[in-house]
């Protein structure tokens, strides 16, 4: 088998592999898993800022 081939199976499998894995917890997390008033993403968006102005500023 050539590298070429190789390469693009192996690509090929990971890529279906990652897929499935993603498919598997999506389905795991259910917005009832967290409590009333919940907002996604700001505690990292806050980091991210408070880490910019100590840096930056």
């Amino acid at each position: 088998m050539t590298l070429k081939k190789r390469n693009i199976i192996i690509n090929l499998i990971l890529a279906v592999t990652i897929l499935f894995q993603i498919q598997t917890c999506k389905s795991d997390i259910n917005r009832a898993d967290f409590p009333n008033g919940f907002t996604f993403g700001t505690a990292s968006s806050a980091f991210q800022v408070s880490i910019y102005f100590l840096i930056i500023h």
